[in-house]
């Protein structure tokens, strides 16, 4: 009676050439399939360990398959050793001793009942199972790709990876000085908009245009610098014994305000500022008074609350208060009785804002 691995051997000798596997037959240079211990296998190049379960030796398919993975295998420089293991497939021992005897890293179980390879790598003296290869059964063609799919996972799996010695850094040198960031660029925007107001003392409603400028400064744009003009347009009133008086003025302030939320939709603006407020009268008067015109310049404190709203990326509407008081204070006089006025003036703005395409 002949024992399995030899009538593996056997089946594995005697099975038909093909296409594959042409090159292999009659290379005495280059071995098949060597049994453990055969003094021909090489050491020299990679080795790799194929091995079966003792049943598949009846198989003449199997072995064909086998034939075929070690051609692969033998075309890209890898040498094949056959191992049979006494116990079957489950004595993982008995294959990671028998790699370890040849120099194998890698080692392949190739089913005898379906198309599946299953890759091992020794790792010190235990064996990883690292892959699984499987094939389409469809005949001469299935068992030829099925042989370059085992055997070019198995080259993967079989390179040696040489990491490089890392290169010692060199000493610390002085530390670079960070580059500084230049801060953008100002943002500047104009208004044009409608002034509408009053005064203390009964001087009643102003109205006239409004024209502004301004800029947003700092790395987050939320330091704003503002200058805005008005002009009376419809004048205020002013009556006593002697006749009535028209009253207006022209004011040129500045603020410095804060926007918390500059980028915001909707971006409030705090500021405080100040500036100059030129006051004129036009008297209408009743005999026995006479009427006449005045004008006279006075300082101007000043605070705003505005609320910019975005339209478009350039264009906002922008509605605020202006809250000022005059120092020192107008004073129109209509004979019985001196109007002290301007001590405040609140007006409320409403503008629309263009900010300027920045090139």
């Amino acid at each position: 009676m002949i024992s399995a691995p030899v009538a593996l051997a056997y089946v594995l000798a005697m099975a038909p050439a093909t296409a594959a596997d042409a090159s292999t037959p009659g290379d005495a240079s280059t071995p098949v399939a060597s049994p453990p211990g055969d003094a021909s296998t090489p050491v020299t190049r990679r080795t790799m360990l194929l091995w079966a379960d003792p049943a598949a030796g009846d198989d003449a398919r199997w072995a064909t398959r086998v034939r075929r993975v070690q051609a692969e295998l033998e075309a890209l420089g890898i040498a094949t050793v056959l191992f049979v293991p006494p116990t079957g497939r489950g004595a993982t021992a008995d294959i990671a001793q028998e790699m370890a005897t040849h120099g194998a890293r890698v080692a392949i179980w190739i089913a005898a009942d379906r198309d599946r390879a299953e890759l091992w790598r020794r790792e010190a003296a235990r064996l990883e199972h690292v892959a699984i290869v499987t094939g389409e059964d469809t005949g001469e063609a299935g068992d030829t790709t099925f042989a370059l799919r085992v055997a070019e996972v198995a080259s993967a799996l079989s390179i040696e990876v040489v990491i490089p010695e890392a290169t010692p850094r060199p000493a610390v040198l002085a530390p670079i000085p960070p580059v500084p960031r230049a801060p953008p660029a100002p943002r500047w925007d104009a208004r044009v908009g409608l002034d509408a107001g009053g005064a203390s003392r009964d001087v009643g409603a102003l109205l006239g245009p409004v024209l502004g400028v301004g800029v947003r400064l700092g790395r987050g744009r939320r330091l704003g610098l503002d200058a805005e003009f008005t002009a009376t347009a419809l004048s205020g009133r002013v009556s006593g014994e002697g006749g009535d008086a028209r009253v207006g003025w022209f004011t040129a302030r500045t603020h410095v305000g804060v926007w918390p939320v500059p980028r915001a939709r909707v971006s409030p603006m705090l500021g405080l500022g100040g500036g100059l407020l030129v006051a004129w009268t036009r008297g209408d008067a009743v005999a026995p008074f006479r009427g006449r015109s005045d004008r006279t310049a006075t300082g101007l404190v000043s605070a705003m609350i505005d609320l910019a709203v975005r339209v478009s990326p350039r264009l906002r509407i922008r509605p605020g208060v202006r809250v000022g008081v005059a120092l020192p204070p107008i004073v129109v006089d209509t004979e019985d009785r001196s109007h002290r006025t301007a001590l405040p003036v609140a007006e409320g703005v409403l503008a629309l804002e263009l900010t300027p395409r920045v090139r």
